[in-house]
């Protein structure tokens, strides 16, 4: 048994699957104009769309950033001592790299170079297209006092008279604002090369670019034409506008990627120092310049920053020679003037025996003495310059830690030089780099100032031993002496003099050779390639969305629809079974007869002779046709019910027990003398129920009971025994007995007439019955107030049935149609209109 509900169960599952594709796919196969029709339209949108939208190209450079010491970068040992000094890790210098090299004072001088602010437009039907300046090319020159980042958007619209003669109008965006028009010039024509002026900007030079030879069938045309031509037909403009503006433009379109075996990265570089430059622009010939272009002014700047420390070195250098200068020129005149007055000519023979002892000792000395004034020259440049400025460096210090030292924080007051260039003095890595050369200028200054500390009592030393050795001296004469002091003091300062002027020829040479620090690895030139739009793929979108827009409305309207229009709507909502579904007609039938008459041709008879062998299945004798709210069906399904099962020769009888809105006897044209019905049946004992009955002359067998006059208690009279009786005695004349009773959600009378029926119709129509109502009619059956409830599915569009024939059972054509039997006053009047506008048309 395990292995059978098994087997039952995986083949329940796989018919459902096939039901849900065919369903889907009868479902593609129903709107499949609607989507052909929509993929066609979306398809033209996305030309369209294609046809006016311009194309992006890419361009491509690749750059090696160097970490050579010379190229002004900090080496491994040199940042090493820095972090160890201060205790503060090192930063991402490539990833600074990559923020400078997209920085708006690098990019607009590029701008500013090259004139990118002034672009040159062709308006075209529905898109303006960028070009070069084929027939006129433009220069700015802005007044002196004028900053050009203030530059509005200024439009000059030209046209061509010839090689000499332009028209234009200028248009100023900001006067635009005030004045509604912003013309500074209209319809003026100049000479070329020509100059207007823009009042408060500056001027406009305009020139005329020479055409390339035509050939010869141009040529002829052109002679017979003075009209000038353009290589570029259309309305043709030129935008001119601030180059800090266009700085911004292009440094979105730039894009650096650090370059890792190959491939792109985002993150951090791993030893990596390559970087890939990609630049997006509409003209590829123009991005490939600008690539170029921005690397090139990248390594002006750079070298810039990076010479700073060296300029400042050979500004110190300059002021000290000076210094020195003035110094020995006036050792050099007191020992003329020493020599003079004292008669001494030949100093070093008078002088070599005494200071013999001490010659070794005063070169110790005077070196000391250089050490300590170059020394204190640089203690007096760091309590003068209390800013990030360098320090200078290479004059001749010999300890090796303190130029380490000056040398490490020199490079970091660079970074941050060319770091607040392209940010800003609030930025984390200024403020942290601002934080390290705080420390390494402490660190610095006493390293200075406890070397200055240990020479000086080392040179004190000393002279305490060379006082030792004047005293032993003081038998020379107080001319040797004196000349002793003048020598010894031009001994200390020449030498200095000397020893900078060549410091100074080694700092130019390394301004002079500052190498460039971006290596250009792969040239933007050819390298372009067409990034958007993806013709291809926009259209095969366009298509593939035109296909399923359709089926997507579709999917939007049945999640929103609150009323029933397909069996599966009631399906999902409830297990009672849908004994019958009558497709909808535009012909509206309201009369017996003519339901009878067309008994054996109409299609929707044949309905309901199905609907009546699934009646026959149930073994009901009394059925109650009911629905939710008037106007789904209900009395059209009564009627109709009866009628076939009076043709198949089964006695049967129509009761109308809806006894406030009835309308039988209109549909079997009783005559109104015969009024007497079930209410007057109900309320008079002394009539007999055989008089109040109808019989129907076109049709034998089929009997009617019509409600009679309207009661003002028809629930009390349906709940009385006397109506109990009535269906008792009708059980026995009657195959079958049909009840045509009010709205069950409306009325109590549906579950009052339920205790003596067998089986309750219930009819739902599409398109009028809420969703909600198949749940009601479920939780009726789950309570038992309705006895065994079958469903009849009202007014289907005959398509949908047809879409859904092949699993119902009725997908063979409708060719008929078939109305309703509501009796509504005003839907009769409206179909009979809709039948005489049909009428005069085919006429």
């Amino acid at each position: 048994m395990s292995s059978s509900n098994t087997t039952q169960t995986t083949e329940t599952n796989e018919t459902d699957s096939r039901f849900d594709l065919r369903n889907l796919l009868n479902l593609i196969w129903l709107h499949r104009y609607w989507m052909l029709l929509s993929a066609i339209l979306c398809t033209g949108i996305a030309a369209f769309y294609l046809h006016i939208k311009t194309d992006i190209y890419a361009s491509q450079m690749m750059i090696l950033i160097t970490t050579d010491q010379n190229a002004g970068m900090s080496n491994s040992a040199q940042m090493m001592f820095i972090q160890d000094m201060t205790g503060m890790a090192s930063y991402n210098s490539l990833g600074n790299e990559k923020v400078i090299l997209r920085s708006t004072p690098v990019i607009q001088q590029v701008v500013e170079n090259m004139h990118l602010n002034i672009r040159y437009y062709v308006s075209h039907a529905f898109k303006d297209e960028e070009n070069l300046g084929e027939e006129i090319r433009m220069q700015y020159f802005p007044d002196s006092a004028f900053n050009t980042n203030n530059l509005p958007l200024i439009r000059i619209e030209y046209e061509v008279i010839d090689s000499t003669q332009i028209t234009l109008s200028v248009i100023d965006s900001k006067l635009k604002k005030k004045t509604g028009d912003g013309e500074v010039y209209r319809d003026t024509t100049i000479t070329l090369p020509g100059i207007i002026s823009l009042p408060g900007y500056g001027d406009l030079v305009f020139t005329f670019q020479s055409i390339p030879s035509l050939d010869e069938d141009e040529e002829e045309d052109d002679e017979d034409s003075d009209e000038f031509k353009y290589r570029t037909p259309g309305d043709h403009y030129i935008l001119l506008y601030s180059p800090q503006v266009r700085a911004r433009e292009i440094s979105a379109d730039l894009d650096v990627q650090i370059v890792e075996d190959g491939k792109r990265s985002s993150f951090g570089n791993n030893g990596s120092s390559i970087l890939l430059l990609t630049l997006s622009d509409n003209i590829p010939t123009r991005s490939e310049a600008v690539l170029e272009k921005i690397v090139e002014q990248y390594n002006l700047q750079t070298k810039k920053y990076y010479s700073a420390s060296n300029t400042n070195t050979m500004d110190f250098i300059q002021n000290r020679l000076a210094d020195l200068k003035a110094q020995l020129s006036g050792v050099e005149d007191k020992f003329k003037d020493f020599s003079v007055d004292n008669n001494m000519y030949d100093l070093k023979s008078q002088t070599d025996i005494s200071l013999k002892a001490d010659m070794q000792k005063a070169e110790t000395v005077k070196e000391l003495e250089i050490q300590i004034r170059l020394l204190k020259m640089v203690a007096n440049d760091l309590q003068e310059n209390k800013g990030y400025n360098t320090i200078p460096t290479n004059i001749g210090i010999t300890d090796n830690s303190i130029n380490s030292a000056i040398q490490s924080y020199n490079t970091l007051c660079v970074e941050r030089l060319r770091l607040i260039s392209g940010s800003s003095e609030n930025s984390p890595v200024v403020q942290k780099l601002g934080l390290q050369l705080e420390a390494s200028r402490n660190l610095i200054s006493k390293s200075v100032d406890n070397q200055i500390s240990i020479l000086t009592s080392q040179c004190n030393e000393l002279k305490g031993q060379l006082g030792h050795s004047k005293s032993e001296m003081r038998n020379l004469p107080n001319q040797r002496l004196g000349l002793a002091e003048i020598e010894r003091e031009q001994s200390v300062i020449e030498p200095l003099y000397v020893l900078l002027q060549k410091k100074r020829e080694e700092t130019m040479l390394a301004i002079i050779a500052e190498p460039d620090i971006a290596r250009i690895i792969e040239h933007a030139e050819n390298s372009s390639v067409h990034i958007g739009p993806n013709r291809n793929r926009t259209l095969g979108i366009a298509f593939l969305l035109g296909l399923l827009l359709p089926l997507g409305i579709a999917y939007v309207l049945l999640l929103l629809k609150t009323k029933i229009t397909t069996p599966e709507d009631i399906e999902q909502r409830t297990s009672l079974p849908i004994i019958g579904m009558v497709p909808n007609s535009e012909d509206a039938i309201t009369k017996a007869r003519t339901i009878i008459q067309k008994l054996q041709t109409s299609v929707i008879s044949e309905v309901f002779r199905a609907l009546r062998t699934n009646l026959t299945f149930l073994n009901a004798q009394v059925l109650q046709v009911t629905s939710s709210v008037p106007g789904e069906g209900k009395s059209f399904t009564s009627t109709n019910l009866a009628i076939t099962f009076a043709a198949a020769g089964k006695k049967v009888i129509l009761v109308e027990t809806d006894m406030r809105k009835g309308h039988l006897r209109r549909t079997f044209d009783i005559p109104r003398d015969k009024q007497i019905g079930l209410s007057q049946f109900l309320t008079d004992d002394s009539i007999d129920w055989h008089s109040i009955i109808h019989h129907v002359d076109e049709l034998d067998h089929l009997d009617v009971i019509t409600k009679g006059a309207v009661p003002p208690n028809p629930n009390e009279l349906l709940s009385s025994f006397r109506f109990e009786k009535l269906i008792k005695e009708l059980r026995a004349e009657y195959d079958y007995i049909i009840l045509d009773s009010p709205p069950y959600l409306m009325i109590a009378d549906p579950v009052t007439i339920n205790r003596i029926v067998n089986c309750n119709v219930y009819v739902m129509r599409a398109g009028v019955s809420d969703l909600h109502f198949a749940d009601e009619v479920d939780l009726a059956n789950e309570k038992g107030v309705l006895t065994k409830p079958v469903i009849v599915l009202n007014d289907i569009n005959t398509k949908d049935l047809q879409h859904r024939g092949g699993r119902y059972g009725y997908g063979y054509g409708y060719v008929y149609g078939y109305g309703y039997g509501y009796h509504h006053e005003e839907k009769q009047r409206k179909n009979s209109l809709a039948r005489k506008i049909r009428a005069f048309f085919k006429k």
